[in-house]
């Protein structure tokens, strides 16, 4: 058989860009846990700094107790203000246990994240920093969308679907069937060559169904390009606001 019409060209052409899609989905789904992990690590570090703020600002108070009860044995003080100090320590207290649960929460999410749950946490390393200059946001969204890995899957899928597109315009080009055959006719005491030559003729079945799917697919593909950028500046604008 003679395949016709560059079938086995563009059939290898939608499965090179099915694979190039694939491939950059792995990407992004990459990307999706790295983001999520450093969320989450960031989120830890605010909330171990918080306990730390928490445990310094339980022993002032406690300290002010001290120095309350101290002023009252002293004839300097009086029963209001250690009650207020109590009061005080006790809502440090309930402050610093508030922020353990988070902490340890937040640990328990990250540990998670990244898989192995009872993985032991004792301290954090890192930093929260913020910078002082204004962001150029316009500019980030041209280098997001240069190196998104979500927006090249996408990309892939459009080149996936016109090379479909045009795969499904030949397939009405009819294949050469060809066969040969030798053999001998003892009557005549001589040998014969059969050799037959033959093609479907595509007369009424012209392909238009597929063709036209192919075609939606591949607006599909286009339209989803140009949701995945919109929604990369959506994300980023709400980023930029936070």
């Amino acid at each position: 058989e003679f395949v016709r019409g560059n079938k086995l060209a563009l059939n290898q052409q939608v499965l090179r860009h099915t694979k190039e899609a694939q491939q950059w989905e792995s990407e992004t789904q990459r990307y999706r846990v790295l983001t999520d992990l450093r969320v989450r690590f960031y989120e830890a570090i605010a909330a171990q700094m918080q306990l730390e703020l928490a445990k310094e600002f339980t022993a002032i108070a406690q300290k002010g107790v001290d120095i309350a009860m101290e002023l009252k044995e002293a004839g300097e003080g009086t029963s209001v203000d250690v009650l207020q100090s109590k009061t005080l320590l006790s809502e440090a207290n309930l402050a610093r246990e508030q922020a353990e649960a988070a902490y340890r929460g937040v640990l328990n999410d990250l540990a998670a994240m990244i898989g192995i749950p009872n993985l032991p946490i004792s301290h954090l390393s890192g930093e929260l920093v913020s910078s002082a200059e204004a962001q150029d946001w316009e500019n980030a969204y041209q280098t997001i969308v240069a190196q998104s890995p979500e927006l090249a899957a996408a990309n892939a899928i459009v080149c996936e679907k016109r090379a479909n597109l045009k795969r499904q315009k030949v397939q009405a080009i009819p294949n050469l069937t060809t066969q040969i055959g030798v053999g001998y006719d003892r009557a005549t005491d001589s040998g014969l060559i059969n050799f037959q030559i033959g093609a479907p003729i595509p007369v009424r079945n012209k392909n238009f169904g597929n063709i036209s799917a192919a075609h939606a697919d591949y607006r599909r593909a286009v339209e989803n390009v140009k949701r995945i950028e919109a929604a990369i500046k959506s994300r980023l604008a709400r980023a930029a606001q936070e």
